[in-house]
């Protein structure tokens, strides 16, 4: 296949990391003024957006093995999103808060360390876009890094990196869109 054939396709699903991006931002700014809300009914909103976003991974990896772009670790994160998802799902109220935690800490810095390697293959984009969503990713994976050495901190704390680390990766995934939307030149690296 041609490779303006190939960035034809692949503009085509600039919408799948823009909704991933909508709906952190929407969990992250929805973290930052509901603190005080139940952890339970933020695990079960959060496993609905998970599976929601295992089944639009799914869906962007189809679309790059029929490219013949790299899809096997986008495949291992949907179906991890779909696992956890499910998991938290069937977990009793007593035990969903304390995994519910660690599994938003874990999965925060698991997709935003995949989501450096997706910004990096895109070289050839512009040189600022390309900085900005790599300073977005390294403040989300530090805040992960914080929230995940200590979920249980009391108060706002455990909250605020939460939110942040939402909020941050939210934008990247709107950047992300907008790149992959616009796409003129890009080449994919092995």
């Amino acid at each position: 296949m041609e490779l303006s054939q190939r960035i034809g396709k692949l503009s085509k699903i600039w919408w799948l990391p823009l909704i991933t991006g909508l709906l952190s931002i929407g969990l992250g700014v929805w973290t930052l003024c509901e603190p005080s809300e139940s952890l339970t009914v933020f695990a079960y909103a959060f496993a609905a957006i998970m599976l929601v976003a295992g089944i639009a991974q799914l869906l962007h990896c189809r679309f790059l093995a029929c490219l013949g772009a790299p899809w096997g670790w986008t495949l291992v994160l949907a179906i991890l999103d779909i696992i956890a998802a499910v998991w938290l799902f069937t977990l009793p109220a007593s035990l969903l808060a304390t995994t519910f935690v660690y599994i938003i800490a874990v999965w925060i810095l698991v997709v935003a360390i995949n989501s450096v390697v997706e910004a990096c293959a895109m070289t050839s984009s512009s040189p600022i876009a390309l900085t900005l969503m790599i300073l977005l990713l390294i403040v989300t994976i530090s805040c992960a890094i914080v929230f995940l050495s200590n979920p249980v901190i009391s108060g706002i704390t455990a909250w605020l990196w939460l939110g942040l680390s939402l909020l941050t990766f939210g934008i990247y995934r709107l950047i992300l869109a907008y790149k992959i939307k616009t796409i003129t030149d890009f080449k994919f690296r092995p």
